[in-house]
């Protein structure tokens, strides 16, 4: 379940730290404004509409970019995703003393990679429908307490073309160094029942 005053917009990483060191990390990263766009939750359950399937495909995608990696634990959620990233191994020489370190190896690259391709697979897939389809996907109420409603304005040109006004995720992303194996557990435990304790 997203929380506002524990997911918040400012950076949360640590300075000085190696973000592309081998480790386990938890991420959440929300929608602009925690608008609800990729689905709602129903009996306890996920369902994702469209746009959150495109989520869905991306995060997964992201092992077909990246082979120092591993996914564990995910949701893609009404209005943000969880998930656990593991870094096996630092590509190149991490060695060398004076080396900077390549900010494409990193945990916000990771991310930034993944947003990027999201968003631009839903504006392809914005583009696809109809010039009456605005705004261009579903609303969804958040839940009993949040009815913000998760709207993407779609501009038609009038040419069978359009664009997504603005973007979907919120800036940055909130993460977390997970330091042992039960904090690992814990994590785990809190990304599986998100669903759950949604209307909490």
């Amino acid at each position: 379940m997203y929380n506002p005053n524990y997911h918040n917009r400012q950076s949360t990483r640590y300075p000085g730290y190696d973000y592309s060191s081998i480790g386990w990390y938890f991420v959440t990263i929300n929608t602009k404004n925690q608008q609800c766009i990729f689905g709602e939750i129903h009996n306890s359950q996920m369902q994702l509409n469209e746009l959150g399937m495109i989520v869905y495909d991306e995060w997964m995608n992201t092992l077909a970019i990246r082979d120092n990696i591993i996914l564990h634990e995910f949701i893609v959620m009404p209005n943000h995703i969880h998930g656990i990233i593991e870094i096996q191994h630092s590509k190149g020489n991490r060695n060398v003393v004076g080396k900077f370190r390549s900010p494409s190896e990193t945990l916000g690259a990771i991310v930034r990679g993944f947003k990027g391709a999201a968003t631009k697979r839903v504006k392809s897939f914005c583009i696809q429908l109809d010039g009456k389809h605005s705004p261009c996907i579903l609303s969804t109420t958040c839940s009993r307490s949040r009815t913000r409603m998760g709207v993407l304005q779609y501009a038609h040109t009038g040419t069978g073309t359009g664009v997504v006004k603005g973007t979907i995720w919120q800036r940055n992303f909130h993460d977390r160094i997970i330091r042992d194996q039960k904090e690992l557990y814990n994590v785990k435990n809190y990304i599986l029942n998100n669903p759950k304790n949604w209307s909490k």
